[in-house]
Formats: structure tokens, C-alpha cells, sequence
């Protein structure tokens, strides 16, 4: 509720006190999430440890800290103060979320994290972003341009965007999880988009740093989607997997904005993008194309041939491993036109 009145339209222009009462709220949420961590360890010593739980917490403490530094580092004013704010919202709405909160504070504190997700890949350029924007879409086609454009304001995203986040979310949670889980997809599309213009107009530096994040959304994604394919395919799964992707899923957000933060010029991040992608795409093409055919089509041949189900899946691993040479070589040459 404290970072909710930091966020009225009456501050919404970057100026040396909205930066100062920005990082006071970032330095007491770090603070507020310390205790909450230290509260939690020294109750839960000797006892059976929930394993999502403290996924959640020690992922928080390292985006705390990520916030935290970027907070005391910045140079007053710096729009990027609003990353580290939507990185500490993220570590306490990621808890909060646990406990199931009820509709309003569900509703706003989503809707804070969600909306200063994208306000800061709307400001990644700087403070002329608005003119920056509008220089970059003037050549461009496309009914797009206006939406995006007009988002660009501060004052129009904080009295619009953000409350209609606010009330569709509150519309979701009481009557119909499909509207929340399209709202997310909304919100993640909208940062991807404004995340692809701050790309095109951003240094070189910047977009390493860029990339890394993406880089972290897409790999958390494709865990993602693995876990729903295993979800699909393979109901009897064991817990520990998806234990295991939750946790991998959380790490790769954390090295992603460790890198990008840190170590931005560290590696070639095109390179490891799109390394990342082509494997990625394989390995799920490879795990859907096996998991139908042995659902589908593996027992149906084995009736009709009168063979083994065993040598169906010998032929199977045969026909995948040929097929996935041809579909490297493809995507490593489409890959870098974009």
C-alpha cells in the first residue's frame, strides 16, 4: 500500500524527488522483505522446509539486492530507478502471493509489479523516451503506433494503464481465473513490445544488458512449456520435477538480471541468445513429437504390427535423432535476420 502512493500521476514525471521517494520505498521494501526471510529461517529451524516457499524467498533476497544496488548506484535522477522498483515488487508479490490474499491488495499489488514491469521498459531509453518514441514509430505503418504511442506519456500510463490493470485483475480473481491469466498474457506482450523498441534504440551496452534479460524470459518460458507438456503427457510425473523446473525457473531469472545488471559485456549474449532458442526450440519439438506418438500412435502400432512396443520406440529415437540435424542447421540460419 506504502508504494502505491508513490505512483500517482502528480509523480510521474522523473524529477529529484520523485527519484529520492522512489528509492526510500525500494530501501524500505528491502528491508520489510530481510525481515520477513530472517522471520521465516529462524521460525522454520529444525523443522520440514517448504520447498517453494523458500524457492520464493532466497529468489527475493537476490532480487532485493539486485534492487537494492541498483537503487543506491544510480545517479539522481535515472528513470532506470523504476527496474529496481519493479524488481523488489516482484520479490514481495511472489510471496504475498502465497498466502492468497484477498481481492483488493491481490488486485494492486499485482497490478503495481505488472505496471512497473512495463513503465520500465517504456523508460529504458532515458528521460526523452516520449520524443525518442515518437521518432522511432514516425516512419512506421500500422494502427499499432497510436497505442503505443500514447502509453509513452507518463501521466496517461499511470491514469489509464494502471488502472485498468487494477480493475481487470480485481475482475479476474473474483470471477473468472481465464480474464487474470489473459491479462498476464496482455501485460507480457506489452512489455515485449516496448522491450523491442527500447532494443532498437538502445547502445550497445544497453541492448547486451537487454538481452540478457531476454535471454532469462524466453529460457524461463521454455521451462515453462515443458513443464505443461509433462503436465499434459505424463500426469503421474513426480513432484520433484516440477519442484526442480520452479527452482530452475527462478535461477534463470536471477542469472539473467544478475548478468544483465553485472556483466553485461561479459559474453557474446547474441551468441548465447541464439543458442539458447535453437536448442530450446529442438528439445520441445523433440519431447512433443515423442510424447503424442507414444500416447497416440506407439500402442495402436504395436496391436496392429504384433511387435514390441520397445522397437517401436528404437525407430522412434532413430527417425528424432536424423530429423534434428536439418532443423539446427535451419534455425542457425534463420536466426540471425532478426
Amino acid at each position: 500500500m506504502l508504494a502505491l502512493l508513490l505512483i500517482p500521476s502528480y509523480f510521474a514525471s522523473m524529477t529529484t524527488t520523485t527519484y529520492r521517494i522512489v528509492r526510500l520505498a525500494i530501501i524500505i521494501m528491502g528491508a520489510a522483505y530481510t525481515a520477513i526471510f530472517l522471520s521465516q529461517f529462524i521460525g522454520q529451524t529444525g523443522e520440514a522446509l517448504h520447498f517453494e516457499k523458500w524457492v520464493l524467498l532466497v529468489r527475493g533476497i537476490i532480487l532485493m539486492a539486485i534492487g537494492l544496488t541498483i537503487a543506491l548506484k544510480l545517479a539522481n535522477p535515472n528513470e532506470h530507478i523504476f527496474f529496481a522498483f519493479f524488481l523488489v515488487n516482484f520479490a514481495l508479490t511472489s510471496w504475498l502471493f502465497l498466502f492468497k490474499p484477498f481481492w483488493a491488495l491481490d488486485a494492486i499489488t499485482w497490478a503495481l509489479t505488472a505496471g512497473s514491469f512495463v513503465y520500465a521498459m517504456i523508460k529504458y531509453p532515458g528521460a526523452s523516451a516520449h520524443k525518442l518514441y515518437a521518432e522511432y514509430l514516425e516512419n512506421k505503418r500500422g494502427i499499432y503506433k497510436r497505442p503505443i504511442l500514447f502509453f509513452t506519456d507518463d501521466k496517461k500510463f499511470w491514469l489509464t494503464f494502471f488502472p485498468a490493470l487494477i480493475i481487470i485483475r480485481a475482475l479476474g480473481y473474483l470471477y473468472s481465473d481465464n480474464l487474470s491469466d489473459a491479462l498476464n498474457i496482455i501485460v507480457n506482450i506489452s512489455g515485449l513490445i516496448y522491450f523491442r523498441i527500447s532494443y532498437g534504440l538502445a547502445d550497445k551496452t544497453d541492448r547486451s544488458r537487454l538481452a540478457w534479460i531476454l535471454w532469462g524470459l524466453i529460457t524461463a518460458l521454455v521451462v515453462t512449456l515443458i513443464e505443461l507438456l509433462i503436465r499434459i503427457f505424463y500426469p503421474e510425473a513426480s513432484l520433484v520435477f516440477f519442484q526442480l523446473t520452479f527452482a530452475l525457473t527462478s535461477g534463470t531469472i536471477c542469472i539473467a538480471i544478475i548478468m544483465g545488471v553485472f556483466f553485461a559485456g561479459f559474453l557474446d549474449t547474441a551468441l548465447v541468445l541464439r543458442g539458447t532458442i535453437v536448442y530450446s526450440v529442438m528439445f520441445l519439438a523433440v519431447i512433443f513429437t515423442f510424447s503424442v506418438i507414444e500416447h497416440y500412435i506407439q500402442h495402436g502400432l504395436a496391436i496392429i504390427l504384433g511387435i514390441e512396443s520397445d522397437l517401436i520406440n528404437a525407430f522412434l529415437a532413430g527417425i528424432l535423432a536424423l530429423a534434428v540435424q536439418p532443423i539446427h542447421k535451419k534455425l542457425e540460419h534463420i536466426l540471425p535476420k532478426f
